[in-house]
């Protein structure tokens, strides 16, 4: 290996991924998953993140029910869920859907996919 291509793989695992910016290239993807590049989200992106936060704190701040924010989820859709116990059950929506059998996947096979529903989400500027 030529010091000029190590010195351009160093350069693809050390510069950041930008999500939310634009969807990433085949490329990009593969940095991520296979050569651990670091990642960041796109200001715009934060910024759409942060008004829908806050957007479901206001549905769960208002009387009017809101589906799996201020009542449960399913058959359950029409029980009010206590404030107190609204985190509670967020966490526990996502504990049902834990599922796991066999030996651990590869790490690669983990980054890659995490990587891209973020650029398809509607966090992306626009």
């Amino acid at each position: 290996m030529t010091s000029t291509h190590a010195h351009s793989q160093r350069e693809a695992a050390t510069t950041p991924i930008v999500l939310g910016e634009r969807p990433l290239t085949i490329e990009e993807v593969v940095r991520v998953a296979r050569h651990r590049a670091p990642v960041t989200i796109a200001e715009s992106s934060r910024e759409k993140m942060l008004r829908a936060r806050e957007a479901v704190d206001r549905l769960a701040a208002a009387d009017t029910p809101a589906y799996g924010v201020s009542t449960g989820f399913g058959a359950l859709a029409d029980r009010k869920i206590d404030v107190s116990a609204r985190t509670r059950l967020q966490a526990s929506l996502v504990r049902s859907h834990a599922a796991g059998t066999g030996a651990e996947v590869e790490e690669e096979a983990v980054r890659g996919p995490l990587s891209s529903p973020a650029t398809r989400s509607r966090a992306r500027p626009g």
